[in-house]
């Protein structure tokens, strides 16, 4: 049997496993094989666009939020489309009542179109409101399903 080398999907360890074509994936082992199919799909898709293990992404998810991987000084959320277009809403709503309303008279309050203005806003995109560090929008597929990945500091 022919073998190659390669790297486990799960923890990147280099491995000699027989060459396979089509979606056999490489594994160290049972362990890694299951830990594999028990990662969550976001997690896996974080690791495709870090173009780290599987393994290392886990350890980057943030202990505060699921959707946050802190990788040293570096932050990313990663959703999909449903969830960051409701992040998004809540980011402009966020932003007239602490920027915009706040600082209108309470009398002029009740005539502030908060939905047009927030039509307005999405002219600029997602990737404006959720990526703080340079309003940017990666987009990654795995298993069907579409992450977008925005760097927040």
């Amino acid at each position: 049997m022919n073998t190659q080398e390669t790297e486990c999907r799960y923890c990147d360890a280099s491995i000699e496993a027989p060459f396979v074509n089509g979606d056999d994936e490489p594994f160290c082992n049972e362990d890694c094989s299951t830990s594999f199919e028990n990662a969550d799909d976001r997690v896996k898709a974080f690791a495709s666009f870090e173009g780290c293990s599987v393994q290392d992404a886990e350890g980057y998810v943030s202990s505060y939020d699921e959707q946050t991987f802190d990788i040293g000084n570096r932050s990313y959320l990663c959703v999909t489309d449903s969830e960051a277009d409701e992040l998004w809403d809540a980011d402009l709503e966020n932003y007239i009542e602490e920027c915009i309303l706040h600082e209108l008279p309470e009398q002029y309050r009740q005539y502030f179109d908060s939905e047009g203005w927030k039509d307005d806003a999405r002219m600029d995109g997602r990737a404006h409101s959720l990526n703080r560090y340079d309003g940017g929008e990666e987009e990654i597929e795995y298993n069907g399903t579409d992450f977008y990945i925005y760097r927040t500091n």
